[in-house]
């Protein structure tokens, strides 16, 4: 299974309101860089992606993955969406 498809498949989910749905979805392509053996720090955007979706709902979990999408951010080097799942993350701090 190419990790591509299910990314398409969860896009087409939250742009529907079907935030679960798209959230599976992104998790199983987590599940797949797992496999693979790639570290967190390849797939912080999908990390990242479902810590949003989660926040809007107002999911606790929203908070654990921000946490790992900007710790990976870090360690891979990209400050900007560091900085932005730590502000999202104050955000969900905020609704939930």
């Amino acid at each position: 299974m190419r990790p591509v498809l299910p990314v398409r498949a969860a896009e087409r989910a939250g742009h529907a309101y079907a935030i679960r749905a798209a959230v599976k979805r992104l998790e199983i392509v987590i599940a797949l860089y797992q496999d693979q053996g790639r570290a967190p720090r390849d797939y912080y955007r999908l990390l990242f992606a479902i810590g949003s979706l989660l926040r809007f709902i107002w999911d606790p979990q929203a908070i654990a993955y921000l946490v790992e999408a900007a710790a990976a951010a870090r360690e891979s080097g990209d400050l900007m969406l560091a900085a932005l799942a730590d502000a999202e993350r104050g955000f969900g701090r905020w609704s939930l």
